[in-house]
């Protein structure tokens, strides 16, 4: 154990561990993200009756889709946007999955995985999966996953590459993720649909629509971050 703590702390010496939103390093006992940018962090909140109307309203033309819900709130100009950044593009998911694992302990007692019968986390075309390495969406899935004690399933893929959301407005995401997306056959299940951040719900009602066309039951969606239509 003292060894252990000793080549920590000379880990720590060179290459300390750092807030990704003030840039502070983290303390003993701090995982992730710092006290102080923990608290300030703009979580969203549930409402009475358990849902999150500012998420779920992008999904009303949905109608597979029961509940959506996010961690936190955030646009491109946030200082909580390097945490998508150092999931996305970094490969540093360490904050990301420390949030999701917190939210996902959080819905485990509000029985939002309750009648889930797998986790499905967005999927990345295969050439842009081999670019990135990885899929950010699959990373939160299977934190979720071992927290709600449900497989992860691979039963939707990216059947053809599109180019990136970002600086789309509405209307261009929903016709960038056309037809992009492909299910097989998911009888009866009810999904449980993973994705790092919601902007306008274009790609995960895409993912919806593949989901029902292949028989799926219901999906309720789960993303670390919001940014919402009008809000990036």
């Amino acid at each position: 154990m003292r060894l252990t703590y000793l080549l920590k702390s000379l880990a720590d010496l060179f290459s300390p561990a750092c807030c990704p939103v003030c840039g502070c390093h983290l303390n003993d006992g701090e995982k992730g993200l710092c006290l102080q940018c923990h608290l300030e962090m703009p979580r969203l909140r549930f409402s009475a009756d358990g849902k999150m109307p500012e998420v779920e309203q992008l999904f009303t033309g949905c109608q597979i889709v029961t509940h959506a819900v996010s961690c936190f709130a955030y646009s491109r100009q946030s200082r909580y946007a390097e945490i998508l950044k150092d999931l996305k593009y970094h490969h540093a998911p360490q904050a990301a999955l420390h949030l999701a694992r917190g939210f996902a302990e959080e819905l485990k007692k509000r029985g939002y995985f309750d009648g889930v019968d797998e986790i499905i986390p967005v999927p990345l075309h295969r050439s842009k999966l081999k670019k990135r390495g990885y899929n950010q969406s699959l990373l939160i899935a299977q934190v979720l996953a071992e927290v709600a004690q449900i497989p992860v399933g691979e039963g939707l893929k990216a059947i053809k590459p599109h180019a990136t959301q970002t600086a789309k407005d509405t209307e261009e995401r929903h016709r960038n993720v056309g037809d992009v997306f492909r299910a097989s056959r998911m009888e009866g299940r009810h999904v449980l649909l993973v994705d790092d951040v919601i902007t306008t719900g274009a790609t995960l009602t895409a993912c919806c629509d593949a989901l029902q066309a292949a028989g799926a039951a219901s999906v309720k969606i789960v993303s670390l971050a919001f940014a919402g239509a009008l809000n990036y």
